[in-house]
């Protein structure tokens, strides 16, 4: 692909394109957030929001708008099969996008919430400096015990972490594991969680994602 087919007069806004597009398809992020930080900036700039116009109108990408909360939402920026198709014509083939992997591997369209809390946390955790593995498993009956739905590396220290979307989750889960580790979507269910797990005298850590925002 020749990304004059995009902008034929203005080289700097192919090198954006480009750019943008070499990181969906290399390092498979997934939140337009992210994505406009990898820019220095936000999604909400308009330089940004041009940009990924451009590459919408151009079939290279498609967006699309998850629940995060009550009323927060986040958007979710993929490669279009011709962008896949495009990339790896150009020598970068795309991997799997975190997205990609959630709806593959936790039924990740039919629990919109939960999907978004997942990517929502791996870009918070990055933000932080932390190595993160969306669903670091596969569904080959190899490691049927682990099936966390992120893995955070900080340092020499591994964390399974689940993210709930609410308390009425099963703490049980958790009574035969070394630790929990647990993501709720604000301090007052975080606090409950906590509660119980307290009670299982199973211990962990846990934090919520107004928090951690």
């Amino acid at each position: 692909m020749c990304l004059t087919e995009i902008s034929h007069n203005h080289p700097r806004f192919r090198r954006r394109a480009y750019t943008a597009l070499e990181i969906l398809a290399e390092e498979g992020i997934s939140l337009q957030a992210e994505l406009a930080g990898r820019f220095g900036s936000t999604s909400s700039n308009p330089s940004f929001i041009r940009l990924m116009k451009r590459l919408r109108d151009h079939d290279l990408v498609t967006t699309l708008t998850l629940p995060l909360g009550i009323v927060s939402k986040i958007a979710v920026v993929q490669l279009t099969d011709y962008g896949k198709e495009r990339m790896t014509q150009m020598g970068v083939p795309p991997i799997e996008s975190e997205y990609e992997r959630i709806l593959r591997l936790h039924d990740g369209a039919n629990q919109p919430k939960h999907t978004a809390q997942v990517l929502f946390t791996a870009y918070q955790a990055r933000l932080r400096g932390l190595k993160v593995t969306v669903m670091p498993f596969e569904r080959d009956g190899i490691t049927p015990w682990y099936q966390p739905d992120l893995e955070i590396i900080n340092g020499y220290l591994t964390y399974p972490v689940e993210v709930e979307t609410h308390s009425r989750n099963k703490p049980e889960k958790w009574l035969y594991k070394r630790e929990a580790n647990v993501v709720l979507p604000n301090p007052k269910i975080r606090q409950l969680v906590v509660e119980r797990l307290k009670r299982l005298g199973v211990p962990g850590r846990a934090t919520d994602l107004r928090t951690f925002a």
